[in-house]
């Protein structure tokens, strides 16, 4: 009996122990999900519902900035965190983002429609609708290829709208790439479907970007200059002396050698030649000269104002710039170029990189081969 009354008691414990180890299991549970909210793995805390109280301005072009006020849009934005979209079309660029402002750029497919704010999973939208107006577009460009210092005309669409919005010409900024970054230029003239600019003297061949003000930036087809010439190493005509011709590299050249190369001027006024050499020889240097007879170039002289230094590098790949010129050619009219290379001391001249026929900037000066 009394071993009996021993288990049934042991056997209570058990069943009490277990019975508080549930409760306590279910506390934690219970605890651990209140500190969850508190902690908010949902983001849902962290994140509160934005509330947008107003947006300005309510229309503009594809690139221009909106600024969009109200509160819990976050201190800062997060990589999918915070998102905007216009009519569904979701913004690409921010440039500023607050607590309580966020500077968007209208992205170029936008859609008229409301501005939706979306910040962790809450989202909200404007009372109104935001108009996308459509932006220009730059169809062509005549004449292409041109020249520097000469006038185009921009084709394209939609450029109405700017004039309604009281743009001048004046407004209006044509960027040109350049050597380092962009050279600009003022537009002369704006109608519905054209604009008139002139190229800078300095611009070189590469895709234009127009800015109607501050309204919307766009960028148009590549601009093409005329004139401009890249040879082909393997092309050459004849070489002489201690040289070797390769794809993309002349080399072990010695002094006296020269290389001929042919071709044909693709219109009339002035062309500069520039050469990438490299040399790791103090007292190299190459001597460029054009002439239309391939017999009395082969012979003539050397023309000491024709001959630039190639500076030593200490290697022969970094490369030095040389422009030579200018020459004054005709259009349609064939020419030969020859490249010598020239040494003071040593026996190694230099390594040819790249040779090239460009339009000259200044059209006014006085050719070399007057």
């Amino acid at each position: 009996m009394v071993i009996n009354l021993f288990n049934k008691i042991a056997n209570m414990k058990k069943v009490y122990n277990s019975i508080m180890l549930s409760v306590l299991l279910l506390s934690t549970v219970f605890m651990g999900t209140a500190c969850s909210d508190d902690n908010d793995e949902t983001g849902l805390n962290k994140y509160p519902a934005p509330t947008i109280t107003e947006f300005y301005p309510n229309d503009g072009y594809p690139s221009s900035i909106v600024t969009i006020k109200g509160a819990n849009f976050g201190k800062e934005r997060a990589e999918r965190i915070g998102r905007i979209y216009f009519g569904g079309i979701e913004a690409k660029e921010y440039t500023d983002w607050s607590d309580t402002e966020i500077k968007v750029r209208v992205p170029d497919n936008a859609m008229t429609g409301n501005i939706t704010l979306w910040v962790w999973k809450n989202h909200t939208e404007t009372a109104s609708e935001f108009t996308c107006i459509p932006g220009a577009e730059i169809i062509s460009i005549t004449p292409n290829p041109t020249f520097p210092g000469t006038t185009i005309t921009l084709m394209g669409k939609n450029f109405q709208s700017f004039i309604d919005k009281g743009l001048t010409p004046a407004d209006i900024i044509v960027e040109f790439k350049a050597d380092e970054g962009v050279v600009t230029s003022v537009c002369k003239e704006l109608t519905e479907t054209t604009l008139t600019v002139d190229v800078p003297s300095n611009a070189v061949g590469g895709n234009i970007s127009v800015k109607f003000g501050e309204l919307q930036k766009v960028t148009g087809p590549e601009l093409a200059f005329a004139g401009d010439v890249k040879f082909s190493f393997m092309d050459y005509v004849e070489t002489n002396g201690s040289i070797k011709v390769a794809d993309g590299n002349i080399d072990s050249t010695k002094d006296g050698a020269y290389v001929i190369f042919k071709f044909t001027a693709p219109v009339t006024g002035l062309f500069d030649v520039y050469t990438l050499a490299a040399t790791m020889k103090d007292g190299s240097s190459l001597n460029v000269n054009i002439g239309d007879n391939l017999n009395v170039l082969r012979s003539q002289e050397l023309n000491a104002a024709l001959t630039k230094e190639v500076m030593n590098r200490g290697n022969w790949t970094t490369d030095t710039k040389g422009i030579y010129g200018p020459f004054s050619l005709k259009a349609a009219t064939e020419y030969y170029l020859k490249v010598t290379f020239l040494t003071t001391s040593g026996s190694w001249v230099a390594n040819l990189h790249e040779l090239g026929l460009v339009f000259s900037a200044d059209q006014t000066q006085t050719p070399v081969n007057d």
